[in-house]
């Protein structure tokens, strides 16, 4: 099993089973596959020509791995990104949207580069949600420079989204804390 193979597996172990929480926003979800992700997808699982409930029971592990690898990882380009960053990067996308993830990745880039564009560069990094040539030397540039210090100021920033999603929608506290503790997993001392 490849790197990236591992990592995707660890996601499917952290999103656990099948779930159906009344108050998940994207409906029943296995394996971190839920019926929303699943309908804009189009993934009719058992042919019926209805993407519903059934479709989402019949995820299995290695289909999940398959439309992280495709969606989450490869398609937002988090493949270009520093090795370092890919792990909490791909998980990020899957727990909230890659473009939500690549956005607080380029908020955080860009504010590190204002801090230092002596070290960081003095072109600005575009918070567009794409990763592009730009982001991705920001990013190697900015984890040459700060090592860990900028997987950990990326786990600040996706913790500060994470509750501001709470203080927006309290039904979604219930979450809190085991999104707390998925973001945790990825700081490094």
């Amino acid at each position: 099993m490849d790197r990236v193979d591992k990592l995707l597996h660890a996601i499917v172990e952290r999103e656990g089973g099948l779930s159906d929480h009344p108050d998940d926003k994207g409906g029943i979800t296995n394996h971190g596959i839920s019926l929303r992700y699943a309908k804009q997808k189009g993934l009719d699982l058992n042919g019926d020509g209805t993407v519903d409930e059934q479709d989402i029971r019949m995820v299995t592990k290695d289909k999940a791995v398959e439309l992280y690898r495709e969606d989450f990882y490869t398609a937002p380009g988090i493949d270009r990104l520093p090795e370092a960053l890919q792990p909490l990067m791909t998980d990020f996308a899957v727990n909230s949207g890659p473009g939500r993830a690549v956005c607080e990745l380029q908020d955080t880039l860009e504010r590190m580069r204002q801090t230092a564009p002596s070290v960081l560069g003095d072109t600005e990094i575009a918070v567009d949600g794409v990763i592009g040539p730009n982001t991705v030397r920001a990013a190697e540039r900015t984890q040459k420079a700060m090592g860990n210090y900028l997987v950990n100021a990326v786990c600040n920033a996706r913790l500060d989204f994470l509750n501001q999603i709470v203080e927006k929608d309290p039904s979604q506290k219930a979450f809190l804390d085991g999104w707390h503790k998925r973001v945790r997993e990825f700081m490094v001392a």
